[in-house]
């Protein structure tokens, strides 16, 4: 029988809580940890984004340069009108139509970039841990230290903390160059551990 396949980042994870790979591995299956975290759409929106803006920029200037064309430069325009086809009509929709293909870029780039997106990645991280938790028969509590309320004094909580290191789930940033930081543990750790707690 072959061995099962374990991701890295997961094994890495697993290391850390001293858990068994496999069954984090499918834990993380099993929640499609994998598909939150997938970055590679918005490279395809970014690069798609892009290309459509400088098509929509060639668009924009077109119907100037046909318009500046000498009247009898027209052979190939009278063909096409012949044929029902108003170059020029076709030539503004186009650019339309183009225009609303890079508003809707511009807000899915927004999106795929906003803080709730980054929030989104960190309460399925979160969801993820409490998932390996219950499973190792560990208690999905919250807590911070009292003299620091930024630092988490339960093991699941540091464990949240360092599944978003481990995971790479940043915060956002307004500066792109500036070395991205790790996802604040606090608030994904307080709604998954809320929401695993039974009701009595």
């Amino acid at each position: 029988m072959g061995e099962t396949m374990i991701d890295s980042d997961v094994r890495k994870f697993a290391e850390y809580l001293g858990c068994d790979p496999k069954l984090a591995q499918d834990l993380y299956f099993d929640l499609d940890v994998s598909l939150a975290l997938d970055d590679e759409n918005k490279g395809d929106v970014r690069r798609e984004f892009e290309a459509l803006t400088i098509v929509t920029s060639k668009l924009a200037s077109a119907p100037q340069t046909l318009e500046s064309l000498p009247d009898h430069c027209n052979a190939l325009r009278f063909t096409l009108q012949a044929e029902g086809t108003d170059l020029l009509a076709s030539v503004m929709q186009l650019h339309q139509k183009a225009e609303e293909a890079v508003g809707f870029g511009k807000m899915k780039l927004t999106e795929e970039t906003s803080g709730s997106r980054a929030n989104l990645k960190a309460d399925k991280i979160a969801d993820f841990v409490a998932a390996v938790f219950l499973s190792t028969g560990r208690s999905v509590t919250f807590g911070t230290k009292p003299e620091d309320s930024s630092e988490p004094s339960t093991p699941f909580g540091r464990a949240v903390r360092e599944a978003l290191t481990i995971f790479k789930v940043y915060r956002k940033s307004d500066i792109p160059h500036l070395t991205p930081k790790p996802a604040h543990w606090k608030r994904p750790a307080e709604r998954i551990s809320r929401k695993s707690q039974k009701p009595n």
